[in-house]
């Protein structure tokens, strides 16, 4: 799947804003990765219809810098920050 966005939305902007803030301070990685589907014949089979790269989804910050992170987008768009 495929995710696009329109040019000059505000409200997309500061959606992208508030998700990539909240990873802060995450270094950039990558990894490859192969996707397999159900074969007919109800085993697993690789599929080269889409030969895509993809990025693996591991966090690289601890769980102190997210919630400070997660607490800050929170405050910037006027949410008050729950107690966990």
């Amino acid at each position: 799947m495929k995710i696009q966005f329109e040019d000059g939305l505000s409200f997309q902007q500061e959606a992208i804003n508030a998700v990539c803030d909240l990873f802060a301070g995450h270094e950039r990685g990558s990894s490859v990765f192969t996707l397999r589907a159900p074969s007919r014949g109800g085993g697993s089979t690789l599929r080269d219809v889409d030969s895509d790269i993809g990025t693996g989804n591991a966090i690289g910050i601890d769980d102190s810098t997210l919630l400070a992170n997660l607490r800050a987008v929170q405050i910037r768009n006027g949410l008050a920050p729950r107690a966990c």
